[in-house]
């Protein structure tokens, strides 16, 4: 049963999915990279956290702050935005950068009780308060609470970073699907209507590890095995015909959306795939 073509095409298909995830999570990454998307999110996030959505208070004195961002002059004016932004802060850092801060803007006073009285914004001054008041005024304790209470939005900042992430991946997978051809509907016909192609498919072996040269020597193989990817030799029936377009577009966003599942999802499925290949039929046992 393994060695059948409905084992062949499904084999295809995960190879041209894992090499379609593979090739969009390095782009994914250089995207990302390139234009600051963590540390982008994380200057937001800390603005909302701080209710200074202006960067005209506690979240300028944080960004202003060595700990928090050792890269800047730590001169960023109110209402700019900083020049460096740091891709991440640690939870510790972050508290002990906030305490400096919010003496800061209390100008200084004599302890932290008061400094967080000379707080303008109400609900910020509150969350402090109700944070010292746990503390029972302590200051490492202090510091305890704003890192917990630092984590706990970090993670709602990771989330919206995550669908940031998800939806570049999304659009990079259909491009790449697109660049390559990779039409999974296609793809699927054509091995089915020709057996031989499938079974010689069914051959390659997977890469060992991940990342984009793999991928793209993923690709080179199963466009070497037959007409399955690829822009020449483009005169398949189908697409010729008047919803031929269509169709290639659905499987474009097909092969985008399988690339979602990730990279790693893709390489277990395909490397189960290879030890049921490879595992063969059980032996029997015998009666006594």
């Amino acid at each position: 049963m393994f060695n059948s073509t409905i084992f062949d095409v499904v084999f295809g298909l995960v190879s041209v999915f894992l090499a379609i995830s593979l090739f969009t999570s390095a782009l994914t990454e250089a995207v990302s990279t390139i234009v600051g998307l963590r540390a982008r999110t994380l200057f937001t996030g800390i603005k909302q956290l701080l209710n200074d959505p202006n960067l005209s208070g506690l979240a300028l004195n944080l960004y202003n702050h060595a700990l928090c961002n050792p890269l800047s002059n730590g001169t960023t004016k109110a209402g700019t935005t900083p020049a460096v932004k740091p891709s991440y802060i640690e939870p510790r850092q972050f508290a002990l950068a906030l305490t400096d801060a919010i003496h800061q803007t209390a100008d200084q006073v004599a302890t932290l009780d008061e400094a967080i009285t000379k707080i303008a914004d109400p609900q910020i001054k509150a969350s402090l308060q109700a944070m010292f008041k746990r503390a029972n005024g302590e200051a490492d304790a202090f510091r305890d609470e704003l890192a917990k209470w630092f984590d706990s939005a970090m993670n709602r900042v990771s989330g919206i970073y995550k669908r940031w992430t998800k939806l570049i991946s999304f659009v990079l997978a259909l491009l790449v699907a697109g660049l390559f051809n990779a039409d999974p509907i296609h793809l699927a016909d054509t091995l089915w209507q020709r057996p031989a192609v499938a079974a010689q498919l069914a051959k390659l072996n997977p890469p060992a590890t991940a990342g984009q040269d793999q991928a793209l020597a993923l690709l080179q193989q199963i466009e070497a095995v037959g007409p399955l990817l690829g822009w020449g030799g483009f005169t398949h029936d189908r697409r010729n015909q008047g919803t031929g377009f269509v169709l290639m577009l659905l499987g474009w966003l097909v092969a985008a959306g399988a690339a979602m599942f990730g990279a790693p999802f893709w390489f277990d499925v395909l490397q189960r795939f290879v030890q049921l290949r490879g595992t063969g039929r059980p032996p029997r046992t015998s009666t006594p």
